[in-house]
Parts: C-alpha cells; structure tokens; sequence
C-alpha cells in the first residue's frame, strides 16, 4: 500500500455521488472493475464517483474512494445484535467518534476472536474414516471387502474424533485469512491477526462457510462468528498489474438490514399461534422450475397471514414516497401465490407508511419506512409500530 501521505482520498457516503475533476482514466477504469462504486465521465471530463448500499474503500495506485455508511456506526453494531456484548476498551477503536466501519468491524473481530480463544480453540467430535494397521472404533466392512478383499489389514475403519477441524474454528479462521489479504491495514492488527492464525493451524480451509449451532459449549464464540459471518460476505478485491496494486474490500448493507428485519419481526411475533419463516421458496409454475423467495412470511395457525420484503435501498422515483415498479411487482406476486389480499414492502429509510390499492387480484400493496438514523430504542418502537400494523 502507498504512504498515507501520497494517497488521494474521496470519500462519501451510501448513494452520494461526488464529480471528481482530476483522475486517471486507467485509475478510474480499474475502480469500476472492483464493483465497489459507480464511475461515469461527463462530456466535460469530469468523473463521477456514485456509491450504493456498499461501504468499505478501493485504493488503487495512490487513489482511495472511501464509502462510509449513511447512518451512525454505532447503529451497525445494534443491527448485528453485537451491541450489548461489545465491550471497547481505550486501546480500541471508540464506535461513537470513528466514522470508519472497517476499522471498527475489523478491529472488533480481531479482539472477539482473541478474547474468545483466550483459553483455546473449541473442540468437538468429528466422525473419520481411516485405512489403520490397528483397529479404532468400528470396521467399516463394506469398505473392507471392496479395499482389501481376503485381507484382514489394513482396517477399514470408521470413529469419532474429538479435535478442534469444527465448523466454528474453521469459520473464525476463513474470517482472519480475509481480513488480513483485505481489510486489515494497521500493522499492530495484522500482528495479531496473523498471531491468532497460528492457533488455527490445524484447522482446515473452507470455500464455502458450513453450519453451525449454537449451544453452551460455543457460547463464547457467538460475537466472534456473527462478526466473521458478516466479514465472509463481504467483497474482497486484491490484484498486482505490474507496478499497480488494487486493494478493496466492501460490506453490502443490505443483507445487514435484511437480517436485522427479520430477526427483529421474528422476536415479535413468533409464538403458539404465529410463526415468520424466512426465504422460503413458493413454487411459480407447475413444473417446479422457478421459485420465488419472500423475504417473510408471517403464518398465523399454520396459514400464510401476510408477506413482506425488505429493501435497503431508497424508493425510486421523483420522491421517497414514490415506489419502485419492481418492487411492486415482486411483492404482488408473493401475495398471489400465497393467496393472500395485501403485501407489505419495508424501506430502510424514513416515510409514512402508505397503500396502494392495484388492479391486479384486488390486491394491496402497503409501504413502510424505517428511520436507520435514530437510536436504537427509537428504532424499536418504529419495529413495534410495524408489527402493530401488520396485525391490525
């Protein structure tokens, strides 16, 4: 990475765009690729930097574009469900006076991990198989007549071992590997990071991140495996052209909203008689072929009772209140399949909730607004006000 001294920086926030009179078509070209920002040239020369729901940064040869979130960091952590767990001492970074999300998530993961691991990796039982010239566990003896037909050795064998290769491990560690090839850029973090990879060194790399449950025995780990979840899913981008280096790394907030949403709708109204389920799959044609996935559904006595989607992003159109089309779309067609009368659409910006009466199977479509801006306890009520609404 360049000195920070020789380093260009833009920055902006979620859907702001800022015109950049100087900049390096090539520069320029290689921002684009990463898909962290939008760049487009005016007729005049001028660039145009247009973030989305993406925050993070793209630093290419000198030049930084920083997109910072919309609303308080602070919030961030209350969404990931992290915020009465987390506990930032003086060495760390202070949620309330950075406007760095990175820092902040990269710096909290590195310290999660450290406090949880303080005593050692968790272990668990993993099922093996394994050619022994002594017997373990129990033979497996159809690998044993098709291996070693006539021959009593070497055992086929199959046995529970209890090692620290378990989902969990392997998660925190994919987390750190990533955050040291993209996010980390302070050299006392990377320190510990890569201190904190050598007590993984018998876990096993993943591509995909497996399942896992919580329980007493993973308890400690929770903060450390949301934080690495969130850092898995981000948008790393590392490439050396030459003398060039690009290095990027985002997070897209709207899986973060879409997740909050749902947990939070979830702890409402879950009970005997009601149940959200999220992501399931409607079939929509007779075939099975294409699927729908609302992002809720409420069941009230085992039937669907109302469906809603979430969008992060703002309504398009001439003002807020105004609504996307393909939102619309998208939710009428949950409605109908699920032989329900309304559907709801909930925005992660401010606005009055509103209806709109269509003409297709005299369904209703109703919009919701949730300020991400305020406190958390003003957003519970907005959450409270919403789940009101729905069952009325």
């Amino acid at each position: 990475m360049p000195s920070t001294e020789s380093i260009t920086n833009f920055s902006l926030s979620e859907y702001e765009e800022r015109i950049v009179e100087v900049l390096d078509a090539e520069i320029a070209q290689k921002i684009q690729r990463t898909g962290i920002v939008e760049l487009s040239r005016k007729v005049s020369g001028e660039f145009v930097i247009k973030a989305d729901s993406k925050v993070g940064f793209i630093s290419v040869q000198g030049v930084q574009v920083n997109v910072a979130p919309r609303f308080p960091i602070y919030n961030i952590f209350y969404f990931l469900g992290l915020l009465e767990e987390m506990k930032l001492d003086s060495e760390k970074v202070q949620i309330s006076e950075s406007n760095d999300f990175l820092t902040v998530l990269f710096q909290s993961f590195i310290h999660s991990v450290t406090s949880s691991t303080r005593k050692g990796l968790i272990s668990g039982y993993v099922n093996r198989e394994d050619s022994l010239q002594v017997l373990r566990g129990r033979i497996d003896f159809s690998r044993q007549l098709k291996k070693n037909p006539g021959n009593y050795f070497p055992f086929e064998v199959t046995f529970d071992d209890f090692i620290e290769d378990v989902p969990e491990n392997q998660i925190l560690k994919k987390a750190l590997l990533i955050s040291l090839k993209y996010g980390l850029q302070n050299r006392n973090l990377r320190n510990q990071a890569q201190n904190l990879l050598f007590n993984f060194k018998d876990v096993s790399d993943i591509s995909e991140v497996p399942a896992w449950n919580e329980s007493r025995l993973n308890s400690h780990y929770w903060n450390a495996l949301r934080l690495a979840e969130l850092i898995i899913s981000g948008n790393g981008f590392h490439e050396n052209t030459g003398d060039i280096q690009i290095n990027g790394f985002s997070i897209d907030m709207y899986k973060v909203f879409e997740d909050f949403v749902a947990k939070q709708l979830a702890e409402r109204i879950n009970g005997s008689d009601d149940l959200v389920a999220t992501q399931k799959s409607l079939l929509l044609d007779v075939g099975g072929i294409y699927r729908e996935k609302p992002d809720l559904i409420w069941y009230r006595q085992g039937k669907p009772f109302q469906v809603l989607d979430t969008k992060y992003k703002q309504p398009e159109g001439e003002t807020q209140q105004r609504d996307s089309l393909n939102d619309l779309r998208q939710v009428i067609s949950y409605a109908s399949l699920l032989g329900l009368k309304e559907a709801h659409i909930v925005y992660g910006v401010a606005g009055n909730a509103r209806s709109i009466e269509t003409r297709q199977e005299g369904i209703t479509v109703y919009t919701h607004g949730l300020d991400l801006g305020k406190s958390p306890l003003e957003i519970e009520n907005q959450l409270d006000a919403l789940v009101s609404s729905l069952n009325s």
